[in-house]
């Protein structure tokens, strides 16, 4: 997995929301006080405080009895214009899956990242676009067949017109995520055993050999002694064959794949640690006083950066708040750059070193091949030793009674053996693994990631569909999500100025005159004003549009369960939850007043 979650800063970003939210505030206040100096006179004010004293009581007024009629209202008319007709494609899509996605070539793990994307693109290509449509078609539908004026004539506030159809088209997405979550999650688990049959596992003594099907599977049994009730070893044509013969060697053959099942869907939880390097003469500094970093070997994606093998280069973790245990378990996903064949048949060496700065106690693990894009697990025991050459004899420490320095830091030097070899490696390449979670508490994570991701959907399309009509509703909320998912990094990338090539202008500019994003432009007065243009373009036109439009790349979670880790809370379910509930109080607001200042009896 490529990424390294990091915290969520909750309270700099509630003082930001709060800050955005006192200047949005502010600005409409000011251009509705402008607005009804222009059109009443002095009297404007005074029906500005009016409308601002009426929101207040309906907004603190809300009966939620009359907020779930409404829903109800809404749930029935989703139901008559056939949303959960969307059902029938997403069985049609799951009956035939398996045919194209079963691959017995690939690991386990690769094909259960297979099958989990697999589902959540399902749900999410399906769910959203239907709840999309419904919002923003709901309630302009309702003004032109003149219902809403019905209903609004009636004892009924506004504000609840509003949160009775964000709540009835929320309910309606839920029951339908519900049900295909579920659907989906059962049918990833079916997949697993008959998966795992097509490869071949050793789990405790028995071996479990198959030609990628069912048939012609042989059970082997390994060591002098048989395991208990089995008689003899078995080579049969199936497994009817086996359970038929050997009642025995079949509940064994079926404890291996329960027990390949439980570590195949088991969601690993990390703890990361900060990266530092030591260069080649065992420096952590330049001449400078920097801190030194790895080596690049060429490649375009900077992702990784490289140690030298066979010198004094090492990647040092620092881990922070391990909790005591008896052993530690660390995995890695480290990659080898190979600058000549080395040794046919065997990776790149790696070993593992726990240094203590404070004392200079330095013990050194055994050294292990690596295994590049997959799983490297080490289990390291609390008790270790190492040879001290000053007293000339082996010297017993504990992990986190001896090794711990700071009060509650770990390091972790990792360095390359092989000369002539190059170790790769990232800040989310090597951690520590704590218990694992169960599969279905991450997948159920992931699937709130996609229930909140459609239920601030729904708010912004029915806020958008208060004031405009549906289509212009639809072709807003699109925009807004495909600018929040898809090019929020490049948005962020031009304000900050990281962006190379320039603005809008300058970018047009650099084409029409044939000049690259690297080269220097010259020092004109039109070049001045075209750069004075782009940056108020870029630094604060652009820099509204990134705070209005969400980000919506908090709520993807999959990629965490597909790649066999659990779901952070700190990193992903507290920013989507945090950007949901923010967005809401301001649509309830715009479109509140929306449907107040719009007339509900024309077409």
């Amino acid at each position: 997995m490529e990424f390294h979650p990091e915290p969520y800063a909750l309270v700099p970003a509630v003082l930001h929301w709060a800050k955005a939210m006192g200047s949005f505030l502010l600005i409409v206040l000011s251009i509705a006080m402008l607005t009804s100096v222009i059109l009443h006179g002095n009297k404007g004010p005074k029906i500005v405080i009016s409308w601002i004293n009426s929101g207040l009581r309906d907004l603190l007024g809300i009966s939620f009895r009359r907020v779930w009629a409404l829903a109800q209202l809404t749930i029935r008319e989703a139901v008559r214009r056939k949303a959960l007709m969307v059902f029938v494609v997403f069985s049609i899509l799951f009956m035939f899956a398996s045919w194209f996605l079963q691959d017995s070539t690939l690991r386990p793990d690769l094909q259960l990242k297979n099958y989990v994307s697999f589902v959540f693109r399902t749900i999410t290509f399906l769910v959203l676009p239907v709840i999309l449509i419904l919002a923003c078609w709901g309630l302009p539908e309702d003004i032109r067949l003149r219902s809403l004026h019905t209903v609004v004539t009636k004892p009924v506030r506004r504000s609840e017109v509003v949160l009775g159809r964000m709540l009835g088209f929320s309910t309606v997405g839920t029951i339908i995520l519900v049900v295909m979550g579920f659907v989906g999650y059962l049918w990833v688990v079916r997949q697993v055993p008959t998966m795992l049959q097509q490869i071949d596992e050793v789990v405790e003594n028995v071996r479990v050999q198959s030609n990628k099907t069912i048939e012609g599977v042989e059970l082997k049994f390994e060591g002098d002694t048989l395991p208990s009730g089995v008689e003899a070893a078995y080579s049969l044509n199936n497994i009817s064959e086996l359970r038929q013969q050997s009642p025995a060697a079949y509940d064994l053959y079926e404890k291996a794949l329960d027990l390949e099942s439980r570590r195949v869907l088991a969601c690993r939880v990390p703890v990361y640690a900060t990266l530092e390097y030591m260069d080649r003469e065992g420096r952590t500094e330049d001449e400078e006083g920097k801190k030194v970093g790895g080596i690049s070997v060429g490649y375009v994606w900077e992702h990784r950066e490289y140690i030298e093998g066979a010198t004094k280069a090492r990647g040092m973790f620092t881990f922070r708040n391990v909790t005591p245990v008896d052993r530690l378990l660390l995995e890695s996903r480290f990659e080898a750059f190979r600058t000549h064949k080395g040794r046919m048949g065997q990776s790149v060496l790696c070993q593992y070193l726990i240094v203590n700065p404070e004392t200079g106690v330095q013990v050194e693990l055994p050294a292990f091949e690596i295994a590049e894009f997959t799983q490297n697990v080490v289990t390291i025991d609390r008790k270790l030793s190492y040879y001290d050459q000053e007293q000339s004899k082996e010297i017993e420490v504990d992990l986190f009674d001896n090794m711990v320095f700071d009060d509650d830091k770990i390091r972790i030097d990792v360095r390359c053996l092989d000369s002539g070899q190059y170790l790769g490696m990232a800040q989310s390449d090597f951690f520590i693994r704590q218990p694992d979670n169960p599969f279905h508490i991450s997948f159920t994570k992931a699937a709130s990631g996609i229930w909140m991701m459609m239920v601030l959907i729904i708010i912004i399309s029915v806020t958008g569909s208060c004031f405009v009509k549906g289509p212009v509703a639809i072709l807003l909320t699109s925009a807004m999500v495909v600018i929040g998912q898809a090019f929020r990094e490049f948005m962020a990338k031009l304000v900050s100025g990281e962006q190379r090539g320039g603005g809008p202008i300058e970018s047009a500019y650099r084409l029409l005159t044939h000049m690259n994003d690297t080269s220097d432009l010259p020092k004109t007065t039109s070049v001045g004003i075209m750069k004075w243009l782009d940056e108020l373009m870029v630094k604060d036109i652009l820099w509204i549009v990134q705070n209005i439009v969400p980000d919506f790349s908090h709520f993807r979670m999959s990629p965490y369960v597909a790649e066999g880790f659990d779901v952070p809370w700190d990193s992903s379910l507290l920013p989507a939850l945090i950007v949901t509930v923010a967005y809401m109080i301001p649509c309830l607001l715009i479109g509140y007043y929306s449907l107040c200042l719009r007339e509900l009896e024309s077409k």
